[in-house]
């Protein structure tokens, strides 16, 4: 079985954007705790890890799995707004 493209790298994304939500999560229970804009930060860089991970394997479909040019330019169109969404961009 093949990893893909990328060898199974894209899911390091993932893995790192569930990391991110874990810190998140455990906030309130450190002894120092991260301000609520900092939280924020944390919440944008585990989307934009979802995103890119959106991409990234939408582009190992397409050389592996043989997905269509529009079905790749659909994913990138949708992660583009959700990229644009979280920098506030229209």
């Amino acid at each position: 079985m093949s990893g893909g493209a990328f060898d199974y790298g894209d899911y390091k994304l993932t893995s790192i954007a569930d990391s991110i939500i874990e810190l998140i999560a455990s906030n309130p229970t450190r002894e120092c705790k991260h301000s609520q804009y900092t939280i924020e930060i944390f919440r944008k860089v585990a989307a934009l890890c979802q995103v890119t991970f959106n991409a990234v394997h939408a582009v190992d479909r397409r050389e592996c799995d043989g997905i269509s040019d529009e079905r790749l330019e659909e994913t990138w169109r949708e992660c583009e707004a959700k990229l644009r969404a979280l920098v506030g961009e229209k």
